[in-house]
């Protein structure tokens, strides 16, 4: 085999690797934390995206959601989706993934300022989805992408959608969510 072969292989192995690891394991709150700012709807089902903004990863997290949402026949009113932005640079302006974002129907964008919301709801990686119902109630929480950056069917799009269309919270183990870590080891926002 020639070097470049071996080096081919090599880099598809660790890409396979890459894509394949989930981001840190967290659960959301069983109930909505009484110290969120982000409002909650009492009238329908609130989603909860959290994301980074330049995660490469969440193109494909938001193209899941976009089809979780549009393969719903939500009753009236629809669920109040919330994207969450997490920003430690105050010079960071929305760019592609906040205008896919806002293009999507009934999606409310908005900055996470240093983290301080994932803080509330315990998330640590890019591309975590929690549901709650009007109550408070969490019905879901996970991942709804396969790997890393790749759209397509997967279990935790499934769930999510279930969890929609019951109002009920889903049993079985929570989804692994492929993501970008939203703070290095120390709990810093990266």
């Amino acid at each position: 085999m020639t070097i470049s072969a071996v080096a081919t292989l090599a880099g598809m192995v660790a890409l396979a690797a890459f894509n394949g690891t989930a981001g840190v394991e967290t659960a959301g709150p069983a109930h909505w934390p009484a110290g969120a700012a982000i409002e909650r709807s009492h009238t329908a089902p609130t989603v909860l995206l959290f994301a980074h903004p330049l995660c490469t990863c969440t193109g494909a997290t938001l193209e899941e959601l976009g089809k979780v949402l549009a393969g719903r026949r939500f009753g009236a009113p629809a669920p109040a989706i919330r994207i969450l932005f997490s920003r430690t640079d105050p010079a960071w302006t929305p760019g592609d993934l906040w205008r896919r974002a806002a293009k999507m129907a009934a999606v409310s964008p908005a900055w996470d300022e240093d983290g301080k919301e994932a803080r509330i709801f315990g998330v640590r990686t890019s591309g975590l989805v929690l549901l709650y119902d009007t109550r408070g109630d969490l019905l879901f929480e996970g991942g709804i992408t396969a790997s890393r950056g790749h759209a397509g069917n997967n279990y935790g799009e499934e769930r999510l959608a279930a969890a929609l269309d019951s109002g009920r919270r889903q049993s079985g183990l929570p989804s692994r969510v492929f993501g970008c870590a939203l703070f290095d080891s120390r709990g810093s926002e990266k």
